[in-house]
């Protein structure tokens, strides 16, 4: 995975797989008129340009939206399809398949809609500013939310997610049931 040189500076990769075991196509539940991974995708658009945020997905269904949506797809073979598969090692696969480097990536979990635009500013910020190799998002409570920024140089150099991590305060929660996705249903109702 050695890249000659770097050609951009921060971009982003979000793994969206058609089916879940526990709320099967899931990710594909309509909110607002908009399916749920979009709701995770769309605060990304004021950081970065269009260009620089990539898909990898299993689904023609996912496939086709991004592209109506000018959204770069990476296909995730079946080598990268597994139910279990580690979120780590889809990016460090999805990375691999480009051919350019960034030196920074960031992402987000599909199932964590609603992630404010400071909260991906943050994540910009600590993931360039600090010493850190991997900031994730959490809540006042310690539970992750979802969001996950890397120096791509730990693609390279790691088999596993980082232990010299920093962190910020997330607003999403982590959607894994349909009584979850109905409940924020119903409070964007009020």
């Amino acid at each position: 995975m050695h890249r000659k040189k770097i050609s951009k500076n921060l971009i982003a990769i979000i793994a969206v797989k058609k089916n879940s075991i526990r709320f099967p196509k899931k990710n594909l539940q309509m909110i607002n008129k908009e399916p749920l991974f979009w709701h995770s995708i769309k605060p990304f658009l004021s950081i970065l340009k269009k260009n620089d945020i990539y898909v990898a997905t299993d689904s023609e269904v996912i496939k086709n939206f991004c592209k109506k949506k000018k959204i770069k797809i990476i296909w995730r073979g079946p080598n990268k399809n597994e139910d279990e598969e580690q979120l780590f090692d889809v990016i460090k696969y999805a990375y691999s398949t480009l051919n350019f480097s960034s030196k920074y990536v960031l992402s987000v979990l599909a199932n964590a809609p609603f992630h404010s635009i400071k909260n991906i500013k943050e994540l910009k910020k600590q993931i360039i500013t600090a010493k850190f190799d991997e900031v994730r998002s959490f809540d006042d409570d310690g539970n992750e939310t979802g969001l996950f920024g890397f120096k791509s140089k730990i693609f390279s150099k790691r088999y596993e997610i980082s232990n010299h991590l920093g962190s910020i305060k997330g607003d999403a929660k982590e959607i894994h049931y349909k009584k979850e996705l109905e409940k924020i249903k119903k409070e964007l109702k009020k």
